[in-house]
């Protein structure tokens, strides 16, 4: 019988030097494909491969001391999954699926959202929502005025039980960003303008997370409706963007100084390699773990009962009990969930799947370029998610809903 767990020990330079020319290879790929730096495979080899893996490996090896052989076998499945989400890539035409997108949705009018001028109080209506779900949030979650005057305390200490408004709150702000840029043609310095706004506001939720996806949406709504960003001035971005969110992290608070928050990309591989290293607590749950993921769209304020730990952090449970409740749950590489699943062929199969995604929102996006609704769908699941832990199904539905906000405002 295959042991669906194994993975081969490999020396760790051999390890991360494979790694490495593997995810080198990929974004050269999406270069020479789409000619363009804003592609799924250059974002995906710098997001989850720089800066969730490499980096995070490095870190986990100099600063946290965690065994070259944990780390080497967690380098070893990443590599496996990056292969996976590359292989879709391939010049092979994916004729069931582009067949379905034709029919099911670029049929019509419904999803084409032109960007066209609309009444300037257009976003009247985002902000009314967005100060009424705060308020709600204030009041549910405990914190109060904590909200605003220390947001990242509030974040830490009370998100927990109220974790729905949360993110609500995230959603209707980056959506009012968005409906802005869409409302009406932009130029860079208004487009900046825009940005400034968002900012402060995005401020206000403590998380890292809300404002570097208000930067990598407006810097995306550049490069495709303004102006191409060259790959030089992408990679630039990348060698401010790490500083950027080091700063952010001593600026809130958590960490004293610069080189102190570098612990915060620790996680990531570090916790994953605990996770390889005691799969024997675990063993396969062959689907029951990503089924749990469910218990997502249950609010808690309606069923009290609902579990704190379930899908990915049911990793967590095992690792860190008691940390979910808190809020505290430390990074883990997204693709452990399917290898809690199904071992690495859950791995390799994620990537597929998610590579397959990947591909058709960016193809998608591409014969629908004026369409808020493809845009919304090409950044949650092939460049960067900007509603936060919004999985397909939600992706979908504020797609859909921006799009007839968009038909029935601009007229």
């Amino acid at each position: 019988m295959i042991d669906l767990g194994f993975v081969p020990l490999v020396p760790l330079p051999v390890a991360f030097t494979v790694a490495s020319l593997v995810l080198g290879l990929i974004a050269i790929g999406g270069l020479y494909r789409y000619r363009d730096a804003f592609n799924p495979l250059v974002f995906f080899a710098i997001y989850e491969g720089l800066f969730q893996t490499l980096l995070s490996a490095w870190i986990a090896l100099s600063i946290l001391s965690t065994p070259a052989d944990a780390v080497s076998r967690t380098l070893v499945v990443a590599t496996l999954y990056f292969i996976g989400t590359a292989v879709v890539f391939l010049p092979v035409r994916l004729f069931g699926a582009r067949s379905l997108i034709r029919r099911w949705l670029l049929r019509g009018k419904r999803m084409s959202a032109r960007r066209i001028s609309g009444r300037r109080f257009h976003i009247f209506f985002v902000a009314i929502a967005f100060l009424l779900v705060f308020l709600a949030l204030m009041v549910a979650s405990g914190a109060g005025t904590l909200w605003i005057t220390n947001p990242r305390m509030a974040y830490q200490n009370f998100r927990a039980g109220s974790g729905f408004l949360f993110l609500l709150v995230q959603w209707i702000s980056i959506s009012g960003l968005l409906i802005y840029l869409f409302g009406r043609p932009q130029t860079i310095l208004s487009s900046l303008k825009a940005l400034a706004i968002y900012v402060p506001i995005a401020s206000f939720t403590g998380s890292k997370a809300a404002i570097i996806s208000g930067l990598v949406l407006w810097s995306s709504f550049c490069n495709f409706s303004i102006r191409r960003i060259p790959f030089v001035w992408l990679l630039g971005a990348i060698a401010l963007f790490i500083p950027l969110i080091l700063y952010l992290l001593v600026a809130q608070g958590a960490y004293g100084d610069l080189f102190e928050a570098l612990d915060y990309f620790k996680d990531y591989v570090a916790t994953t390699a605990t996770f390889l290293g005691r799969f024997d607590e675990f063993g396969l749950r062959y689907g029951s773990a990503s089924f749990s993921d469910l218990w997502f769209y249950v609010p808690r304020s309606i069923y009290p009962a609902k579990p704190f730990e379930y899908g990915l952090t049911l990793i967590h449970q095992v690792l860190f009990p008691g940390m979910a409740e808190l809020g505290h749950t430390p990074g883990i590489l997204p693709w452990a969930l399917p290898y809690l699943d199904f071992g690495t062929f859950g791995v390799f199969a994620s990537g597929v799947i998610g590579g397959m995604f990947k591909r058709l929102a960016y193809e998608f996006f591409l014969e629908r370029s004026n369409s808020i609704f493809a845009f919304v769908l090409v950044m949650q699941l092939a460049l960067f998610p900007i509603f936060i832990y919004a999985n397909l199904p939600i992706s979908l539905a504020i797609a859909f809903l921006l799009a007839r906000y968009f038909r029935l405002r601009f007229i």
